[in-house]
């Protein structure tokens, strides 16, 4: 979620597996919970052939949710869990 919010560029798939020592459909898992928690802050998840994912929206939505997300550790309690 933190690679995700403060990289400006597209982030390969590949490169995240590597760094962070997961397999594929252990990020596959977890992307889904971030697009639940980015999709509270009117977030999204772009993805792009060949160049790789990120995430798109407002500004003041991507810094609303590394605020109140990141910098608080404060999990959103989603409704659908």
């Amino acid at each position: 979620m933190k690679r995700l919010l403060f990289h400006l560029d597209y982030i390969k798939i590949e490169d995240l597996l590597a760094e962070l020592f997961v397999s594929r459909s252990t990020l596959q898992s977890d992307l889904k919970t971030v697009r639940n928690i980015l999709q509270y802050y009117g977030l999204s998840i772009e993805h792009k052939p060949n160049y790789g994912m990120k995430v798109i929206g407002k500004e003041v939505s991507i810094r609303f949710c590394i605020s109140e997300y990141i910098f608080n550790q404060q999990p959103i309690m989603m409704e659908s869990q």
